[in-house]
C-alpha cells in the first residue's frame, strides 16, 4: 500500500509539472504578445479596450497586465521548483532512505 501511494504521487507530480511548464509557456507568450502590442502597436490595445464587456477596465490595466502575467509566471516557476524537489524526496522515500542529507535538502527547499 506504502508503494501504491508513493508512486501515485509520484504520477501526480508529474502531471502537475508537466502542467506548470506548458501554463510558462503559455504565460511567457503571452506576456511578450502583450508587450510586443504595447510597444509596437498601442492603437490594438485600445481597439481592444473598446469591446464592450471590456469598456469597464482602465487604460492603466493594459498596461499593468503584462507585469501581472510576469509575476504569475514567476509564482509557477517556484511552485514548479518545488513539485520537483517533491518527486525526489519520494523517489528517496522509496529507496527506503529516510535520514539522508539529500532529504533533508529536499525538505529545506520544498
Amino acid at each position: 500500500m506504502k508503494k501504491f501511494i508513493l508512486n501515485l504521487i509520484t504520477v501526480i507530480s508529474w502531471i502537475i509539472e508537466i502542467f506548470m511548464w506548458f501554463s510558462i509557456a503559455v504565460c511567457t507568450l503571452m506576456a511578450g504578445s502583450f508587450v510586443f502590442l504595447l510597444v509596437k502597436m498601442p492603437d490594438v490595445i485600445r481597439e481592444i479596450a473598446k469591446e464592450p464587456g471590456l469598456r469597464q477596465y482602465s487604460s492603466q490595466f493594459w498596461h499593468i497586465l503584462p507585469f501581472f502575467m510576469i509575476i504569475g509566471l514567476i509564482a509557477v516557476i517556484f511552485f514548479n521548483l518545488g513539485i520537483h524537489n517533491v518527486r525526489h524526496l519520494i523517489k528517496n522515500i522509496k529507496q527506503e532512505v529516510y535520514f539522508d542529507q539529500a532529504n533533508l535538502h529536499e525538505l529545506k527547499h520544498c
